[in-house]
Parts: C-alpha cells; sequence; structure tokens
C-alpha cells in the first residue's frame, strides 16, 4: 500500500505542473517557395486579402513593380539555345534577357518547376534572376517575322512581366574560332580567317570552306596549316541543329592537314552536329554556323563563326590534288617538267631587314651552292601580304637564285627586269609557306626584247625553318 501510494503522489504533481504551462496561439503562413513565416496571434491586428489590378501591358515589362516601355528585341541565337534581349530607352544594355533552350520556341513553360530549368532570365542586362516562379511562352508567327513574348511571374524582387508582339531584330554570338584535335597529336586552335562559299544553282546545297587564312584567293588556303570543307543540303541549311549521325547523307566533311598533306573525311560512323543560318544583316552573304564532330580516327573539330562570306565558283585549288609537295621543279617553254626535287629541309637565316631561305635536297650540305640549291632572298616586311607580282616591284624587295635562273627586283637601272613570276610568302607560328613560280624571261636596259632560257622554275613548301648552315 506504501508503494501505491507514493506513485498516486507523484503522478498528482506532474499534473500540476502541466496545467501551470502557459500556452500561445501562433499563426503560419507558407509562400508558394517553401519558406513558412510565423506570426503571434496577439500580435495580428488584423489580416486582410486583397485583390490589385494589374496595370495591363503591351510592348512593356515589369521588373521589380516598375512598368518600362520595350522599344526593340533582339533575337541572338548561339550554341545551345537563342536569347531574347528587350531593350528600353538603354538600347546597349537590355531590361530583360530571355534565354530558352533549343526548341523552347512555342513552350508553355512554368518557372520554377523541373520542367524549365534550362531557362534563363536576366534583368539590367547581367542580373541573373533564380527565383522567378509563373509563366512564360514566346512564339513567331507563321512567317517568322512576328514574335510574342507573354511572361507573367514573381521574384524576390517583386513582379516579372512582360507582353510584346512585334517585329524583331535577329543576330548571332560567336567567337570566330575553330579547334581540332587529333586522334593522336597536339591541339590546334585558331581564328578563322576567309570564309568562302559555294550555293549548287540546282539543288541549293551549301558548300563553305575556312582556315586560319585572310584572302581574296581559295589557293591561298595552302598558306595555312589546316582547312576545314564542308557542304549542308538545302533541306538542312536555315533548319536549326542537324544530328549528323541521324542525317549522313545532308552533309559532308573534309579536314585537311596541310603540313602533313594528308586529308579526313566524315564517314557514317562520324557524329555530332552542324547549325548553320544565312544573316544578310552582316553582309549580302552572311551566314552563321556552329559544330561540333567527332570523326571515326577520335578527330574532333569545334567551332563557329558569324560574318561575310566570300563566294566563289570552286573549291579546287584548295585541294592537296593541286599541290606538288614540299618540291621544286623546273619545266621547259612547253610546260614539261624537266625536273624535279624533293625538298628535305628549308633553312631560313635572317640578316639587313631580309630573310633568305635555302631549299636542301637528299645529300645536300651546302645552303650556298646555287648550282644545287635554290634561294630566295625577300624583304622581311613582306612575309605575310599575300601574293607578290616580281615583274611590279620595288626596288632591293627580293632575289631568286637556282642554277642559270637568277632573278632580282630592278634596284637600279642597269639591272635585268623580270617580265613574270610570282612568290607568296607566310609564315603562322613557326610554320612557313613558300610558293614560287618564276619565269626566266627578262628585258636588259640595252633590248626590250626578252632574253633567258624561258624554263619556269617552282618552288613548293610548307613546313617549319631551320636554322642557316652555310658562312
Amino acid at each position: 500500500m506504501k508503494m501505491k501510494k507514493i506513485l498516486t503522489l507523484a503522478f498528482s504533481f506532474a499534473a500540476l505542473t502541466m496545467s501551470a504551462q502557459q500556452k500561445e496561439e501562433i499563426m503560419s503562413v507558407y509562400t508558394t517557395d517553401g519558406v513558412k513565416v510565423d506570426y503571434r496571434v496577439s500580435e495580428v491586428e488584423k489580416v486582410e486579402f486583397t485583390t490589385i489590378e494589374l496595370e495591363e501591358l503591351a510592348k512593356q515589362c515589369e521588373i521589380g513593380n516598375t512598368i518600362y516601355d520595350i522599344n526593340t528585341v533582339r533575337e541572338v541565337k548561339s550554341d545551345g539555345g537563342t536569347t531574347y534581349n528587350l531593350f528600353g530607352d538603354d538600347a546597349s544594355t537590355p531590361l530583360l534577357s530571355i534565354t530558352l533552350p533549343d526548341g523552347g520556341l512555342g513552350v508553355q513553360y512554368t518557372l520554377g518547376t523541373a520542367a524549365a530549368e534550362e531557362v534563363r532570365l536576366k534583368i539590367n542586362g547581367n542580373t541573373t534572376v533564380k527565383d522567378a516562379k509563373g509563366s512564360l511562352r514566346i512564339n513567331k508567327d507563321k512567317t517568322g517575322n512576328t514574335l510574342t513574348i507573354s511572361l507573367e511571374a514573381y521574384y524576390s524582387g517583386g513582379r516579372l512581366r512582360a507582353a510584346y508582339r512585334g517585329t524583331f531584330s535577329a543576330g548571332y554570338t560567336a567567337t570566330n574560332r575553330f579547334t581540332i584535335i587529333p586522334g593522336a597529336g597536339d591541339i590546334y586552335t585558331n581564328k578563322v580567317g576567309t570564309v568562302f562559299a559555294k550555293v549548287d544553282a540546282e539543288t541549293g546545297t551549301r558548300t563553305f570552306a575556312f582556315g586560319p587564312v585572310e584572302s581574296d584567293k581559295v589557293i591561298d588556303m595552302h598558306n595555312g596549316e589546316y582547312a576545314v570543307l564542308f557542304s549542308l543540303s538545302n533541306s538542312k541549311f536555315n533548319s536549326g541543329k542537324v544530328d549528323l549521325a541521324q542525317n549522313p547523307e545532308s552533309y559532308t566533311l573534309t579536314i585537311i592537314n596541310y603540313i602533313d598533306e594528308t586529308e579526313i573525311k566524315a564517314d557514317a560512323s562520324t557524329t555530332g552536329y552542324i547549325t548553320a543560318y544565312s544573316d544578310p544583316s552582316v553582309g549580302e552573304n552572311g551566314v552563321y554556323f556552329t559544330y561540333n564532330i567527332t570523326l571515326a580516327d577520335g578527330t574532333i573539330l569545334t567551332g563557329d563563326y558569324y560574318g561575310e562570306t566570300k563566294m566563289v565558283d570552286n573549291f579546287d585549288e584548295m585541294m592537296l590534288t593541286q599541290s606538288v609537295g614540299n618540291s621544286f621543279t623546273v619545266s621547259n617553254a612547253y610546260a614539261e617538267v624537266i625536273s624535279k626535287v624533293d625538298i628535305t629541309e628549308m633553312q631560313v637565316k635572317e640578316s639587313g631587314g631580309y630573310t633568305y631561305f635555302y631549299f636542301m635536297s637528299e645529300g645536300n650540305k651546302s645552303p650556298n651552292d646555287a648550282m644545287i640549291t635554290p634561294m630566295i632572298k625577300l624583304r622581311s616586311t613582306l612575309i605575310g601580304t599575300g601574293a607578290i607580282n616580281l615583274a611590279q616591284t620595288e626596288p632591293y624587295t627580293w632575289e631568286v637564285k637556282y642554277k642559270e635562273i637568277q632573278h632580282s627586283s630592278a634596284d637600279n637601272d642597269y639591272m635585268n627586269k623580270t617580265q613574270q613570276g610570282e612568290l607568296n610568302v607566310s609564315k603562322q607560328g613557326d610554320v612557313y609557306n613558300v610558293q614560287l613560280n618564276l619565269l626566266d624571261s627578262y628585258t636588259t636596259p640595252w633590248s626590250s626584247s626578252p632574253s633567258g632560257s624561258m624554263k619556269t622554275l617552282s618552288i613548293s613548301y610548307a613546313g617549319k625553318g631551320t636554322a642557316y648552315t652555310g658562312k
């Protein structure tokens, strides 16, 4: 019995203690972003729910409860998406930028959900909005000329709305660079030089060629280390991203290595994509293209370009079949090759503002012997300036020596004047490209009738130079 009494007393004490505790009423408010906010009911005087009539927008946007007029809209396509920039009075900084992923045009997005995670919003040019919740849809009419934007959302800064229907300008962003990652070897990357283009009159197929070289002539592509040649069918041009594995018949691709004189062509196992659009806003033949391609041997080609193109009739002169390799030849007056010698090494010397090139052959150890070693002397400032007409040069410009074929710029009134020849020397990094065609025909101060053997010396070399070993 004693034990039972003790237990009863203990229970009664606990009950008294609990009844003595104070209670407080709390009002909890849950926001749509998952945040819970608690208020003491004793401190809440009144709760009101009010419906606010939002101002109807027409070619306007609302950011943080401030309404702005939309004066212009610019569509900018890039690799992986399209951005719509909405400009107000400041034409350099967009009020609002909306980026949709590829295929996002016409999609009804619910912002703040996983389905809309690839949508990007920015305000005032560079402030990213990450917490927007609401609806978004951007679309174009059947002509593609009228754009409609409808945005109804909230973010931490307030309301975020836009309503626009009207015209827009279009453009693209690109690095204007290309990169080649060989399956084995060093990575090559460079700026895109001149882009040559052709449109097939019957099929509408577009073909483009580019490398690092800036020139008006397709043949000058040989002055670079690499060139890329690709075509895209008319149905795939201006159509968006083209999956190469799924559309092998819609394109061709060749990567040319001028240093090694090799080519890599795309085949059925090639994967990746090409996207290409025309854009007259940057010129009559303006174009944008971007690509990421993996070929069968593991070579990867990536890059993009946005700008003008130079139209040509064909691309024959850029192909390796047009190259004679690293060699020098002598042809007679009937264009028949008398001799051809492979060049094993090109020695280079710089002196007095000139660069000297010596074209060595197998077993030749005498760069100074013009009977076996062709030599070209050129004013150094002319390297990389394009093709030089040797019949129309300034004094003290160039000199060529090989056996009886010995010509130079007319340095004074008593020197022979070359009748026909062309020299083009360029340098990309430590790689030279030298192309010479010189006719052994000249006039003298005493006669206007051509003299010379009428033979033609041709030199073609692409590769690195080595140190001069002569005296």
